[in-house]
């Protein structure tokens, strides 16, 4: 009987930010592996590596939001759940009955999923700079970890009243001269921007809020 509370009695918070972080690393080191060797090949065999990687960066961040919109109490009426459900029996835990919990799991899940979206799109950036690397300044620094960095400085720089790259003097690590390299990144943020914020709404109570004032 001890050893069953105690499997399940495991702090959601911890198991998420334990999984999530061992769970990142070997999705990066994966789509390094992926990116490094499918160019090494071929550039289009690589390409079309690169858009998958990319189209399951949008699934994780996909269920990262379906997560935290299924946690709110709203959802319970809706019948549209499914993922927290199936959270559960794998956790062997009851995500309604801990709710403080449940808040820490959401959280610490999230966070590495937005790193796993941005190795993905970084990827997928790599590969089109393949393609046209004179888009680009300097295109014989082009590589997959220089499209990490170049990401990276894009979330970083979207945390809003702070400035963080220019109270430090760190300047965006890849200069981009045509339109399309332009594009990638404007769809980054959007997709960053609008899953980030949308789930923050949720995960605060700024939606509930919201309807109550109206």
């Amino acid at each position: 009987m001890a050893r069953e509370e105690n499997a399940k009695t495991v702090p959601l918070g911890y198991l998420a930010t334990s999984v999530g972080t061992m769970g990142s690393c070997a999705y990066f080191g994966f789509v390094f592996v992926v990116t490094k060797y499918s160019y090494e090949l071929n550039t289009v065999f690589g390409l079309c590596c690169s858009v998958v990687l990319a189209m399951v960066g949008l699934i994780f961040i996909g269920f990262g939001y379906q997560f935290i919109r299924e946690s709110q109490p709203d959802a319970k009426q809706s019948g549209e759940r499914f993922l927290i459900p199936l959270l559960e029996k794998i956790t062997k835990q009851n995500f309604e009955a801990n709710a403080e919990e449940t808040r820490k799991f959401e959280v610490s899940a999230f966070i590495p999923v937005v790193t796993l979206f941005l190795s993905s799109w970084a990827s997928l950036a790599y590969g089109i700079a393949r393609i046209g690397p004179s888009a680009y300044e300097h295109p014989e620094r082009l590589s997959f970890w220089l499209m990490v960095k170049h990401y990276l400085w894009q979330v970083v720089d979207m945390v809003p009243l702070v400035d963080v790259w220019k109270n430090i003097h760190i300047e965006d690590p890849v200069v981009e001269h045509n339109l399309w390299p332009g594009i990638l990144v404007v769809l980054f943020r959007l997709i960053v921007l609008y899953i980030v914020l949308a789930a923050a709404a949720r995960l605060f109570g700024f939606e509930k809020k919201k309807q109550g004032g109206e």
